[in-house]
């Protein structure tokens, strides 16, 4: 009788933990909610107001968060494939390694947001605001990062290749190790940043403002000068002529 009556006890308590999460799954969207490892795909949240949500490792691919107001939330490890977060904000939200592959981050505020290994390949994140935030190690390979504010962004070991950064500001940003590899930085603002040991192959630096911008180590090699020369060869450190 005492083994049944705790077996009864085992499944009255699965039950109710399963209620709790299916409850949480299907709970409103609102500030403080909790949809962690929720399926929300294709989710509707324009202009929502969520600050704070709890969103960790949720599923939100093709999500609409266009003008939604998310800040300080949690997206560690969620996934926000070909989503559009156009707009949105998302200021000193956690997210590291959050995936944001083709997804849409126009005029997004990532301002002091921990986006550390984040995924945004091939994301359109023009004219959005990083400011401050920390993307170490993460991944933006043929992003569209055009007119977007960077300054004082932690973009170490950053891989960036193929971007277009053309009027991005990284001024004050550490990209130490980073790939940038056929970036095109025309007329980007560069000042004060950190290239040291970055791969610079290639690069399109036309027009760029390079003020105190430290290149030690960092391979020019073939990337198209300020003034217009291609760098030769021996361009490691700074851009030595063909």
């Amino acid at each position: 009788m005492r083994s049944r009556a705790l077996a009864l006890l085992s499944i009255t308590i699965v039950a109710l933990t399963a209620g709790v999460a299916t409850a949480k799954c299907n709970d409103p969207p609102d500030k403080a909610v909790d949809w962690r490892r929720c399926d929300k795909t294709g989710v509707d949240l324009h202009g929502m107001r969520m600050q704070g949500a709890r969103l960790g490792e949720a599923v939100m691919t093709r999500a609409n968060l266009t003008h939604a107001d998310l800040s300080s939330g949690d997206f560690y490890a969620t996934i926000l494939y070909d989503a559009d977060l156009t707009g949105a904000h998302f200021d000193g939200a956690q997210m590291r390694g959050v995936a944001m592959t083709g997804a849409n981050l126009s005029g997004a505020n990532f301002a002091n947001a921990d986006l550390e290994r984040a995924i945004l390949l091939k994301a359109n994140a023009s004219a959005a605001n990083f400011a401050g935030a920390r993307l170490r190690g993460s991944i933006l390979n043929d992003a569209n990062l055009s007119k977007a504010v960077l300054s004082r962004v932690d973009l170490a070991g950053a891989r960036m290749t193929q971007a277009a950064m053309v009027g991005v500001d990284l001024s004050g940003s550490d990209l130490t190790g980073a790939d940038l590899a056929g970036a095109d930085l025309r007329g980007a603002d560069l000042a004060g940043a950190i290239f040291a040991s970055a791969n610079l192959v290639g690069v399109d630096l036309r027009k760029a403002k390079i003020g105190k911008a430290d290149l030690t180590g960092a391979s020019l090699i073939g990337a198209i000068w300020v003034d217009g020369r291609r760098c030769g060869p021996a361009s490691i450190g700074r851009c030595v002529a063909d």
